[in-house]
Order: structure tokens, then sequence, then C-alpha cells
């Protein structure tokens, strides 16, 4: 494992990735927290999804772990492919899972898990398109991927402008956007068509807003992954001009993604949703600059992150 955290190899960063998601889920087991009435989840798919580890926590732990590695994945795939990074860093996994799952993991989101996949899984397509032809499949895919968000998580909705906002960023014209679109509402169409068909009443999600309770060590790792966020919109504006073009595209992409996340951002519940972008656009402040600061805010970021479990499982023995 390299000694400079924010230039590990894949290897190192999966090692790391792995303790810090076995750590993450060992607190949350030992010391659940409550579940919010913010999440609570009428949508089908969402409500087999939390029913199957409602009050069996070993479940939602096994299918939260194997969602999160296959999100890791497929944002692997999205930045190594795409060249996103100015250099090679793997700084953005250990990211991924300190952004969505470090601070707080509660019962009842499961979900949220999948439904984080799933718009990971439709970023890496509307990012496969573009090229000088345009993939129908992967704009019909990344659609669809959008689309079948909410039916996991409702709050996952307010994703669906970016299916939109995503068409210019790529460069897609008319014809094309009209393909994403349908790929994004042939989920919804096809839910109200059983229920029409079945005679069903539509249920709608509770869209409370629940702040967090957040002791000290909270708000220093959640202080220092925004730190880190807004540190690497500065460096991207300022160095916006030096960035390859795709990867440039890619981090407006993100930015995007990010923005219209913390628009529709609820509770800590919804935190997995904007974990992707978080974690693309805090690295490549790390992508872009070494040497010591960046080091100390990328070993606080884990340390403080790392504090907050270590000391949950220590006050549940």
């Amino acid at each position: 494992m390299n000694g400079n955290l924010t230039r590990q190899s894949l290897g190192g960063a999966l090692v790391l990735f792995t303790l810090l998601s076995g750590l993450f889920w060992a607190r949350h087991l030992l010391w659940p927290l409550p579940a919010e009435a913010a999440v609570a989840n009428p949508l089908p798919l969402g409500r087999l999804i939390d029913g199957m580890a409602h009050g069996i926590e070993w479940v939602h732990a096994a299918v939260s772990s194997v969602f999160i590695y296959m999100t890791a994945i497929c944002v692997t795939r999205l930045v190594s492919r795409n060249l996103v990074f100015q250099v090679r860093t793997h700084a953005f996994l250990p990211l991924l899972v300190v952004a969505g799952f470090g601070i707080f993991i509660r019962e009842g989101n499961s979900a949220a898990v999948v439904a984080m996949y799933l718009l990971a899984r439709g970023s890496y397509y509307f990012a496969s398109a573009y090229r000088r032809r345009a993939r129908v499949g992967d704009l019909f895919g990344g659609g669809l991927m959008f689309g079948l968000a909410p039916l996991f998580h409702a709050p996952s909705v307010v994703y669906m402008v970016m299916v939109i906002v995503a068409m210019p960023i790529y460069r897609r014209n008319f014809r094309e956007t009209a393909l994403a679109l349908i790929g994004a509402l042939l989920p919804a169409l096809t839910w109200f068509y059983i229920l029409w068909a079945t005679d069903g009443e539509p249920m709608w999600p509770e869209m409370n807003y629940v702040l967090p309770g957040m002791d000290i060590m909270r708000m220093v790792a959640a202080g220092l992954v925004v730190a880190t966020v807004l540190i690497s919109l500065v460096s991207f504006m300022h160095d916006a001009r030096k960035i390859r073009t795709r990867a440039y595209h890619i981090h407006l992409y993100m930015l995007c993604f990010l923005a219209v996340g913390l628009a529709g951002w609820r509770s800590v519940g919804d935190l997995p949703m904007v974990a992707v972008p978080v974690s693309v656009v805090a690295a490549s402040w790390f992508s872009r600059h070494e040497g010591l600061a960046p080091t100390i805010v990328y070993t606080l970021t884990l340390i403080a992150a790392i504090s907050v479990n270590v000391w949950g499982i220590y006050h549940s023995l």
C-alpha cells in the first residue's frame, strides 16, 4: 500500500475501502441509529427491500454491502475509462464510503443504497455516450436507471432532472434526449399501468425534512468532507482550462449531480445518493495537487470518520 494515501493504487484503495466498510457496518450492527420517518418508503420496490431488512439488521448490512461494492466498481470504471483525473488516484473509493456511510448509517435505508447504485450506473451510461457517435443503448439504459431509482427510494425522483441536464453537457441532440427521457419515464409509466390494471391506489412518500442529531465528532467529520468538496470546486474552477475535454464535462456533470442532490436533500437517509458526486468531486483536488496539505486533509477526514464509529463500538460494549 502506497504511503501517500491520496495516490493509492486500486488494490490499496480497495483494501482501505473494505476495512472502512467493515468498521462502519460493525458500528451499525452493534449500535444502530433509529430509522427516520423521512425515509419511510411506500413505493413498491423500496418497500420490498426495506421490508426484507426490517428487524433483521444483518440482511440490511448484507444487501447494502453488495450494492456499495457494485457502486464502487461502477464509479471506478467511470473515472478510469474516461481519464477523469489528471493522475492515477483511487482516493475516491474511501471517500465514497465515508461520505455515504462513514458518518451516519441508519436502519431502513437499504433502498437508498440500491438507488445510489442505479444512479451511479446511469451516470456511467451517460458518460459512455460521450463519443462522436452516440451509443443508443447507453442513452436509453442511463435514462432507465434514473427512472428505476425512485421506485426503490422515492426521494431520488429529484435526480430525474439530471437526465435533461446530462444531454447538453454530453452534447446530445434532441432525438437522443428524447430517447433518454423515454427510458427514464418507462418505469413510472409501467408502475401506473399496473396500478390502473389492478385498481390500486398510488401511495406517495412522506417528504418531511429531518435534521440529524450531530455530536462534535460527526460535525468535524462532516465539516472536513464539505471543506474538501469546496476546495475541490475552487481548484476545478481555477484549472478548468487545463482539464481534458471529456474529464471536464464529467466533472461538470458531477457538480450538477451534487447540486441537485443537495437541493433535494431531506435527511441523513439521503446521504448515499450524494456519495458518488461527493467522492468524485473531492478526489479531483487530490489528483491535481500533491503535497502536505492534501495529505493532511485526506488523512484527517478518514480519521474523523473512523473515530465516530470506533466511539460507537466502544459505547455499545
